[in-house]
């Protein structure tokens, strides 16, 4: 596998990007529409058309995968063709059909795709792929096994999820048993459904007429009040199938996190008493003031691209040091987050999102030097001699931010 992802390497350097984006195989002709990444989740879709007799075409998840700009092998998570949700298909003449094929975990520092196989019939494959980003969505629609799901919305209120959906039968009336549930926070925990009816009834199972769209509801409860979306919701799971929804936002207004509401006491304590939080009394000193040397601070405008990202280096020639790193947004737009890694074998030491979700926080208050944006990123951390590299990227929008160090010790 890797001897292979070497060879491509060095071949797609030499490769125009003027590729066509059509390809013969057999007797069907694939074209390649578009990629659309969400966060960590690409998405490409295709339509392949038979120019040969009638003819079945199977798909396979486990003969489709991406290899990205760095050399890096991702297997797909899935793919149907877009109109039943299934991987089998007769294919008449000259009839175009659409395929979707999903991939999960890619890096958001991937640009583009130096090739892109399909599992479809023989197989297929693409060279040279770009793709766009766009932003979660609150809705969302697959088709599974010839019914159409549409995600109209997830609500949270405090502890409890309840995911409204809609579903209509594509095909001939038959039943439909709602199999159970399964929802992935953005902290990485697993729940199932708690509960799962039809409309306002009770029941689970029901004939659905052809065309009739029905209103589906599943509720999971005793979720961390913590999350702020659903990276994956699967609703109707059974053995080897269900439909995912992926990088769901929640319809209704949510407090930016539950550090602002439900650990408010906890923190004033914090600030009231700082030895009970396991913060030394003299780091409340350790303010940004006079005495302190502003180690960096440098704006820039940074986007999705990873040749965009706003990156400082610094360098700890003592023991250690301890240092106040925020990235924060300039123009009110950026959602900004950084990491933090050496250099140059990059092993990641800290990544931050939102200051309010550090580790920090108490300290970061204590010591008045959170930043004024909740959704700014901070964090003080004890770094040992060496060379580091901090790089702040956006979470979804582009925009003007700036990156600053100070030292506290």
């Amino acid at each position: 596998m890797h001897i292979r992802t070497l060879i491509f390497i060095i071949f797609s350097l030499c490769v125009s990007d003027s590729i066509a984006q059509e390809q013969t195989v057999d007797d069907f002709i694939y074209k390649l529409n578009s990629c659309e990444r969400i966060r960590t989740t690409l998405t490409c879709s295709l339509t392949v058309r038979n120019i040969g007799i009638l003819q079945k075409l199977s798909l396979a998840y486990y003969r489709s995968y991406i290899i990205d700009n760095f050399g890096t092998e991702l297997e797909a998570s899935s793919i149907a063709f877009s109109d039943t949700g299934l991987n089998e298909k007769q294919l008449v003449t000259n009839v175009p059909v659409n395929i979707n094929v999903v991939f999960d975990g890619i890096s958001p520092q991937v640009q583009f795709l130096a090739r892109l196989r399909v599992g479809a019939g023989q197989g297929v494959q693409f060279d040279n792929v770009s793709f766009t980003d766009s932003l979660a969505k609150t809705q969302y629609s697959g088709v599974v096994r010839e019914f159409l799901y549409e995600l109209k919305g997830c609500n949270k209120l405090q502890t409890t999820i309840t995911c409204s959906l809609q579903v209509t039968n594509k095909a001939a009336t038959k039943d439909l048993s709602l199999g159970g549930g399964e929802l992935v926070d953005n902290l990485g925990n697993e729940f199932r459904t708690y509960k799962r009816y039809y409309g306002t009834t009770e029941k689970s199972s029901q004939p659905l007429l052809t065309g009739v769209p029905v209103g589906v509801t599943y509720v999971f409860e005793d979720i961390s009040s913590d999350i702020t979306e659903i990276p994956r919701l699967i609703v109707n799971k059974r053995a080897f199938t269900g439909v995912v929804f992926r990088h769901v936002l929640f319809t209704n207004p949510q407090p930016v996190t539950d550090y602002d509401v439900g650990k408010q006491v906890g923190r004033n304590e914090c600030i009231a008493n700082p030895v009970s939080c396991g913060i030394s009394t003299s780091s409340v000193t350790n303010s940004v003031g006079a005495n302190k040397l502003t180690g960096l601070s440098t704006r820039g405008y940074i986007d999705t691209n990873a040749e965009n990202a706003l990156i400082a280096g610094i360098t700890v020639e003592s023991t250690s040091k301890k240092l106040l790193i925020r990235a924060s947004s300039v123009d009110g737009v950026l959602n900004p987050q950084f990491e933090i890694r050496t250099f140059p074998d990059a092993t990641l030491i800290h990544r931050n999102n939102d200051w309010i979700s550090d580790p920090t926080i108490n300290e970061l208050q204590v010591t008045n030097n959170a930043p004024s944006r909740i959704t700014d990123a901070a964090t003080i951390i004890r770094l040992s001699s060496g060379l580091y590299t901090i790089t702040v990227s956006p979470e979804d929008k582009a925009g003007i931010g700036m990156i600053e160090v100070y030292e506290l010790d």
